[in-house]
């Protein structure tokens, strides 16, 4: 197979090298899902207009005079991930992108092939829709202002022509008042596309919902808001009950499509499960960020958990003056004492319990207070022992790694 590959140095010449009667010209970004399907011989094209020489404007996150923020379209997922512009402003985009595919794809894959590919397996149209986000698409007729929510129209299509490119996302103020969550699952792997996705976007006023979008993604062709789900939530105060009832309204809404991750009954459930925990996540009551004091502003405040204050020092004492006060008192620090045995009771621990005492059988185990290191070779090598525990070469190892830490003063000489 080949093709021509171009690589234009500003955004008009790229323009002018797109053929929109020839489907196959077409523009790549970062290349992430495009190789994939000429490899896999689904597409096959005769001139690929690449756009990573293009920079200025179409990188990076900006703050617009008004509040909004605009998004180059060729800014990495990385980028945005590591923003501190889009942690403070959008924190839920921040969130979503720490667990979006794996890090691989993030440092290559940008925001405008994300949303331009149509893929209805991905995680931020969703998030866009409820935002009321809209891109800036450019071709040589002008430009255009698309809403996220009409971008893209089914099954890897979008409303795009075949001469237009997504120069920017912009993203308008968010009223006072007004949170966003994001809740998803993937069926096979922790960085595979999800099976479903819920985007939630509310707006209270007191403890009463006055306004709320919720967009669901993955088990659909196309990211589709709930209007059943909104409404059944709109003018309430949040409850555990309104919340099924939402997650019931979507369930029957909502029009699955099947695939490898997951048959569209299963992802109707999935729906009516996430739409609840996303209602419940963005009501929720959010954490104190211990660097910022911020509540909400802090994408920190609602992903990590709460800061854990040493018990052993009083509020307000640094770890020195600490020291300091209990040398004054003649303390010092304490002596060595062996540590109470406690109780094996996971899985894994359990797992390093039966391993300890097989290893004393076969070998000869001498314990504290000996300080003759535990060697490893020897037991990886003994392949009886690996069969007798039906554990593969890396959990073995991984067991090593926990008996060292269990047993640190056991010795075993082979």
């Amino acid at each position: 197979m080949s093709f021509e590959l171009l690589e234009p140095a500003s955004l008009d010449e790229a323009i002018g090298m797109l053929d929109p009667d020839d489907y196959g010209v077409r523009a790549i970004a970062g290349g992430t899902a495009l190789s994939l399907m000429v490899q896999s011989h689904i597409f096959k094209p005769v001139r690929l207009i690449s756009l990573r020489r293009l920079h200025g404007d179409l990188r990076g996150v900006h703050v617009e005079a008004d509040g909004s923020l605009r998004i180059g379209a060729m800014t990495t997922l990385t980028e945005l991930e590591r923003s501190p512009v889009l942690a403070i402003s959008e924190p839920v985009l921040a969130r979503a992108l720490h667990t979006l595919s794996n890090v691989r794809v993030r440092n290559v894959a940008t925001l405008g092939g994300h949303l331009a590919h149509g893929d209805p397996h991905m995680d931020l149209p969703a998030i866009l829709v409820t935002l009321g986000a809209r891109v800036r698409a450019v071709s040589p007729r002008g430009e255009r202002w698309i809403d996220v929510a009409g971008l893209i129209t089914g099954y890897y299509e979008t409303s795009l022509a075949g001469d237009e490119l997504i120069v920017d996302v912009h993203i308008p103020t968010q009223p006072a008042g007004s949170r966003a969550a994001y809740a998803k699952f993937t069926a096979l792997s922790n960085d595979d596309w999800p099976s479903v996705g819920v985007a939630v976007w509310v707006r209270r006023e007191g403890e009463t919902i006055v306004e709320a979008r919720i967009a669901v993604g993955g088990a659909t062709d196309h990211p589709t808001r709930m209007i059943a789900a909104e409404a059944a939530v709109t003018g309430i105060v949040p409850t555990s009950k309104a919340f099924a009832e939402a997650g019931d309204a979507a369930a029957a809404e909502v029009e699955p499509i099947g695939d490898l991750r997951g048959s569209g009954p299963y992802k109707r459930e999935m729906v009516r499960v996430h739409v609840r925990r996303a209602l419940e996540r963005v009501t929720a009551t959010p954490r104190t960020c211990s660097i910022c004091a911020s509540s909400s502003a802090c994408s920190a405040a609602s992903s990590a958990p709460p800061a854990r204050r040493s018990s052993r020092l009083p509020h307000g004492l640094a770890i020195g003056q600490w020291k300091a006060k209990r040398r004054k008192q003649g303390q010092g620090h304490r002596p060595w004492t062996p540590l109470k045995a406690k109780p094996l009771k996971s899985i894994h621990q359990r797992n390093v319990q039966l391993l300890f005492f097989r290893l004393r059988k076969r070998y000869r185990v001498r314990q504290p207070p000996l300080t003759v290191p535990l060697r490893a070779g020897s037991i990886l090598q003994h392949a009886s022992l690996r069969i007798a525990l039906r554990q593969p070469l890396p959990a073995m190892r991984n067991l090593l790694r926990c008996l060292r830490r269990h047993f640190r003063n056991a010795a075993i000489v082979s």
